[in-house]
């Protein structure tokens, strides 16, 4: 018995040697498939309807360029290049007897190692929209920060205007008492324009404050939930960055061309 008609004798319990996304397994001579397998989910019952025993291979399939090359091809299939309308990865190998080429197996993935890897670049690109997004909020929160301590010293030029205005009022009534009463109407009606303006001063000092403080209590929260979002988005694209490690090696080790890897059965030339 070949190899071809032990492979095709074994085709429906391959399988079983496969990880669970395995959609379709197809084996052909140099010319025609001669046995098809593949699982009960969307891509494997599209490729049941084109690929079947008995019909003709074409360059168009995994198959026909194994069997053109004579070599272990590899290729990721988009939805646009695919012929099922379904994204998979082929690996094809071909299939050598006594050092001549019989023909070839191949085996079909719908979920694949590059279709992770796109996603992840996908969520990667999110996740460097994200951490450029919070780097233009940690700058304009830097600038609020630094307006708010212009506030705090404004403010605290305002207590000291107070100071020196109840000073000043103080000063105004003992000059008024040693003066004629011509003058000292006109001195103690300056003393209350001090005093009014010091009060007018004061209170709006204390409604900066009160503001400042509801400021300190509600950023306190704010920044250390920005601190905290910081920490996640740093986190997520450590892992996303070793997710895609991993899956380089993988697909490295899946993906890889190579003219030395033949299936013999029977002595090798």
């Amino acid at each position: 018995m070949s190899i071809l008609q032990y492979l095709k004798e074994m085709i429906n319990f391959l399988p079983e040697l496969f990880p669970q996304d395995l959609s379709a397994i197809t084996l052909s001579d140099c010319t025609h498939f001669i046995g098809v397998w593949s699982a009960k989910r969307p891509l494997g019952e599209a490729l049941r309807k084109v690929i079947y025993p008995g019909k003709k291979i074409s360059d168009k399939v995994m198959l026909g360029q194994v069997v053109k090359h004579k070599k272990k091809i590899t290729k990721y299939y988009t939805k646009e290049e695919s012929i099922f309308n379904y994204p998979y990865l082929a690996v094809g190998v071909p299939v050598f007897e006594n050092g001549e080429l019989t023909g070839g197996i191949c085996t079909v993935r719908e979920e694949t190692i590059l279709e992770t890897q796109s996603r992840c670049r996908m969520l990667l690109e999110v996740q460097n929209i994200m951490g450029d997004s919070m780097n233009n909020l940690t700058e304009k929160m830097d600038s609020l920060v630094d307006k708010y301590k212009e506030t705090r010293k404004i403010n605290d030029l305002m207590q000291d205007v107070i100071q020196k205005a109840s000073f000043l009022q103080v000063n105004t009534l003992l000059k008024a008492t040693n003066m004629q009463d011509e003058y000292k109407e006109s001195f103690l009606a300056l003393a209350d324009e001090i005093k009014k303006m010091a009060h007018d001063t004061k209170d709006a000092s204390f409604k900066i404050i009160k503001l400042l403080n509801e400021f300190d209590v509600n950023a306190a929260d704010f920044f250390s939930s920005i601190k905290h979002i910081e920490i996640i988005v740093a986190s997520m694209s450590n892992s996303i960055n070793s997710i895609m490690d991993y899956l380089s090696k993988q697909s490295d080790m899946i993906i890889h061309d190579d003219n030395n890897k033949k299936l013999y059965f029977g002595k090798e030339d």
